[in-house]
């Protein structure tokens, strides 16, 4: 058998049901230039399978139930705190299809007119329907008038071409009888405001410095109660990390691919003694004797 020189190995990681990584053999590294960016997907391999937000994981956080990253950050959209843990029970791919069938808060759906995005609870979207009123109550002759450049045939037309971001099928629904608009609801594609969330009874503004500490809070947490996450982030430590599948628009995400990345690096850092210590012993002892190192290990060093 060829022996091949220590500097010259590159472990090959395989991923068990348990997502426990176990080095098993060595194939020569021809490039190591290759090695040097962690991409995290949830199909991935260890540790990017574990890292990311659709990994499965057990913790609880501000006395609710996480089940899933994604749960958990989907979650955040809804108002309602029932159907917020609903949500953190979920696995991650549950929760994503889930999320496109929520109830929304209806204040946060986003209107579109001439150019402008508003929530239905803004103060120009009261501006808006009451310049239309008031051009309506002119024409009291016919049901159709001309308001902002476009016919509309009435208000219930007006209302629902609000919804529509496409300023052409804008103009179709404004113009529709009202026995039509029925139908043409059902292909509008709905937009929500993801600049306000939620999570237990509180609103946060996407861009606030409140909002990323709950964010910091929740990683935080997971990191302190999910060993495999501590070991995947351990085991991530060689690597640049990456999201290439995130968005970096936080008009349009909830997590940005480097707010991600920086909570990531930064409970990289912060890993001590104590839960590196915990850690392999609780993967060495037999699950008897879990008991007793909870024991000695109660208190933090």
């Amino acid at each position: 058998m060829i022996s091949i020189p220590q500097q010259h190995r590159i472990y090959i990681k395989r991923t068990y049901p348990t997502q426990t990584p176990a080095y098993t053999t060595y194939l020569p590294n021809l490039n190591t230039e290759q090695v040097k960016v962690l991409d995290i997907k949830a199909r991935g391999r260890f540790p990017a399978n574990v890292l990311s937000n659709f990994s499965d994981t057990k913790f609880q956080f501000d006395g609710v139930q996480i089940n899933s990253m994604e749960g958990f950050l989907q979650s955040l959209k809804v108002k309602d705190p029932d159907e917020q843990r609903k949500l953190c029970l979920m696995s991650g791919f549950d929760a994503k299809k889930a999320s496109k069938s929520i109830k929304r808060a209806k204040d946060d759906l986003m209107l579109f007119w001439n150019n402008h995005t508003f929530r239905k609870d803004s103060p120009m979207f009261r501006e808006i329907l009451a310049e239309v009123l008031a051009q309506k109550n002119k024409n009291l002759t016919s049901s159709f008038f001309e308001w902002g450049g476009k016919t509309i045939s009435s208000i219930n037309a007006f209302l629902l071409a609000l919804k529509e971001k496409d300023p052409k099928i804008q103009v179709k629904i404004c113009s529709l009888p009202s026995e039509k608009l029925k139908d043409a609801a059902r292909n509008i594609h709905l937009t929500y405001d993801t600049r306000t969330l939620y999570w237990n009874g509180k609103s946060f503004k996407r861009d606030s410095q409140e909002y990323k500490k709950l964010l910091q809070r929740v990683y935080a947490e997971r990191y302190k109660q999910d060993p495999l996450f501590r070991r995947a982030l351990r085991a991530s430590k060689q690597y640049i990390l990456r999201h290439t599948i995130g968005k970096n628009d936080i008009n349009s995400t909830i997590l940005t691919q480097q707010e991600f990345i920086d909570i990531l690096n930064e409970l990289r850092g912060k890993d001590n003694f104590y839960y590196k210590t915990n850690d392999y012993f609780t993967s060495k002892m037999p699950k008897f004797l879990h008991n007793i190192k909870t024991i000695v290990f109660k208190h933090k060093f």
